[in-house]
This record gives C-alpha cells, sequence and structure tokens, in this order.
C-alpha cells in the first residue's frame, strides 16, 4: 500500500509546535508527500523548493512534490527531480480545493502508471481547472474534459 500525504497546514488548529512535531511525523511516514511552499517553510524554516524536497526525502518520503500554485509543481525522488509548469487561466474564480484536486489528478495518474511528470502534469491540470468554477469540487474534470484543457494548453498558455 502506498501512503499519501498533504501536510495541508492549518494554524488555527493548533499550537505551531505541536503542528511542526505532527505533520514532520507523518510526513516521514508516507511515501509521497504532497506540500506547498507554505508548509515547506513552515517544517524546514526555508523557501528554497530543492531545500523543501530534499527535507521531505530526507524524513523518510520516497516522493515529495511541492505544489507551487499558478506556477505547477516541483517534484523530488531518489532518482528524479524536476519542475513541471502549471496552467495558465485567465481568471481564477476560487481557488479553494486546488491542492486537493491537485492531490486527486495526481493519485489517477498514479492508478493508471503514468510516468512520474506525466501525473504530475495531470494534477496541475487538475488543480488549474478547478480554480476556473465557484466550489471546491465543482470544477474536478472528467476525463475528457482534462485532456481537451491539457491539450488546448499551448507554449504561451503553459506558466513558465
Amino acid at each position: 500500500m502506498t501512503v499519501i500525504f498533504d501536510p495541508n497546514l492549518r494554524r488555527k488548529l493548533w499550537t505551531e509546535d505541536k503542528a511542526r512535531r505532527i505533520l514532520t511525523e507523518q510526513s516521514g511516514l508516507a511515501d509521497i508527500v504532497l506540500p506547498g511552499v507554505a508548509e515547506g517553510e513552515f517544517l524546514f524554516g526555508t523557501s528554497d523548493i530543492k531545500e523543501i524536497g530534499q527535507s521531505f526525502l530526507g524524513l523518510g518520503a520516497n516522493l515529495a512534490i511541492v505544489k507551487l500554485g499558478a506556477k505547477g509543481a516541483h517534484y523530488f525522488s531518489g532518482s528524479e527531480n524536476a519542475r513541471v509548469p502549471g496552467f495558465k487561466v485567465e481568471r481564477v474564480i476560487d481557488p479553494i480545493g486546488a491542492g486537493d484536486a491537485f492531490a486527486a489528478g495526481f493519485i489517477t495518474g498514479l492508478i493508471e502508471n503514468l510516468p512520474l511528470k506525466d501525473a504530475v502534469v495531470r494534477a496541475n491540470g487538475f488543480g488549474a481547472m478547478v480554480t476556473l468554477v465557484k466550489g471546491d469540487v465543482e470544477g474536478l474534470p472528467e476525463r475528457m474534459e482534462l485532456e481537451q484543457f491539457i491539450g488546448q494548453a499551448s507554449f504561451e498558455d503553459v506558466q513558465r
């Protein structure tokens, strides 16, 4: 069984010391960790993407994918590390749920045995598409919608 963990920091739920201790411990128990830069900065005291990714690997995760919002994501494993650009959207309607959509897109890519980079591209697509509508799950795409969205993204549409 593969364990995937999104630290999803919620400062109002507990003290910072307790949050840091528990989120660090749980990250080390997971096979795959899906933090944002804010979680990495909170846990490791740095906003450097590479330091964040390597720190999660150092805790024991096999794969860390640092979410960069509209700029995409950067993944780190023992043998690979690469940035995957995000998709430009003309107007963000509601960012709520984009991180969860990212996770859903990535997990479906894993289930379908996509190469790592392609699974992250899919995750970025899910995350971007969710921001186009109001609500946290209403924008989750069907396969054809996702393929059309990704297929229509020209080089200029993909953020560098």
